[in-house]
């Protein structure tokens, strides 16, 4: 009897960990949307480019209801309407979307279970839009030590937000790391900017606004596929190379490490791949092996095994079967794609079939 007591016990508390931890593991955000419109939203994974992945999608109905449920194994950013939101497993929260549209709201603000990131997220949003941020506007020419005292004012703003919310808020040592990083690397973005979006020459480039530059350090796997660090790295490369002339792969190797290099050789892979062209394919096949092996995360993988795959139905030769498969052209004359490939080597063939 003693046995079946603590067999019932045991048993009790593990189906009580197991509903616990399943509890946990699922995020609900639901809301209300102030529009006379209905339409499918959105949540992603807040990633840069080709690293842009689908979390969930949500029906707002004609009262603007609507509710997304999911399930994460430990936080994430994730993208709310072009927001980064910082969820938790286990977070219940109700957003309330007023001003703009549907799918561009103006403001979005949180009450629920552990809503506090989420308040934080949309009042950084906030902040961040009502300073000095147009730099897509800025005339940067001869202007650069401006527009780093600009943008230093900014970060500093930002940072004491964060102090000064954390102080009166619930929120865990890890996402105030996050934070504080998403600060920072999006204030290294803006500094990168005008440097190789408006390919500003180096020697243009004040020395008190290089030396910020060269104090950037790509180390931070805990922002990997973070748009803002994601972005920062990225131009970081492009700023390297202007200096130094060095190929992608030295350049990648001597700064960064960890996840980040490899989000950044996976990177350098979807831009291979976009610019593939089958004069160059023996190439691309010879970085594609060498950047085989270096990508060896499972998250990693994920993100770039479809674009090893992409490659390979590039370099795959037609089947046996389709080259020697009998046509006849335009002047009766019988002859196969093997010919047809043969007589036109290093060419591009368009064929064009039709039939009386």
């Amino acid at each position: 009897m003693k046995h079946y007591f603590r067999l019932s016990i045991l048993v009790l508390i593990l189906v009580y960990k197991f509903n616990t931890s399943y509890a946990q593991s699922t995020v609900t955000i639901s809301g209300k949307a102030n529009y006379d419109q209905d339409g499918t939203i959105t949540i992603d994974n807040n990633g840069f480019g080709c690293f842009t992945t689908k979390i969930a999608n949500a029906e707002v109905d004609k009262s603007g209801n609507f509710q997304f449920k999911f399930n994460i194994t430990h936080p994430q950013v994730l993208g709310f309407f072009y927001r980064p939101i910082y969820v938790t497993p286990g977070d219940s929260v109700f957003a309330t979307l007023t001003g703009g549209s549907l799918f561009i709201p103006l403001k979005i603000s949180f009450n629920g279970r552990n809503a506090d990131p989420y308040i934080y997220a949309s009042k950084y949003d906030s902040l961040k839009t009502a300073l000095n941020y147009k730099f897509f506007e800025y005339n940067f020419n001869n202007k650069l030590s401006t527009y780093l005292d600009l943008l230093n004012a900014n970060k500093k703003v930002l940072m004491k937000n964060l102090e000064d919310f954390s102080k009166d808020h619930v929120l865990t040592e890890e996402f105030k790391a996050y934070a504080y990083n998403q600060i920072v690397y999006a204030f290294y973005e803006q500094l990168l900017f005008p440097i190789i979006a408006n390919r500003i020459p180096l020697e243009e480039v004040p020395p008190s606004y290089s030396a910020v530059l060269d104090q950037i350090k790509l180390t931070n796997d805990s922002m990997v596929h973070k748009s803002e660090y994601d972005l920062a790295a990225i131009q970081y490369l492009d700023y390297r190379r202007m200096k130094t002339g060095d190929n992608e792969i030295k350049l990648i190797n001597e700064y960064s490490n960890g996840l980040t290099k490899e989000f950044l050789f996976t990177n350098w892979a979807n831009s291979l791949i976009s610019g593939y062209s089958s004069k160059d394919s023996l190439i691309t096949k010879e970085l594609f092996e060498k950047i085989d092996k270096e990508v060896i995360n499972h998250e990693s993988r994920k993100y770039f095994t479809p674009l090893k795959d992409k490659l390979n139905k590039y370099l795959t030769p037609l089947p046996k079967k389709v080259l020697l498969t009998a046509l006849i052209d335009s002047m009766g004359h019988k002859l196969t794609f093997k010919d047809l490939l043969a007589k036109s080597k290093n060419k591009v063939i368009v064929f064009d079939f039709w039939a009386s």
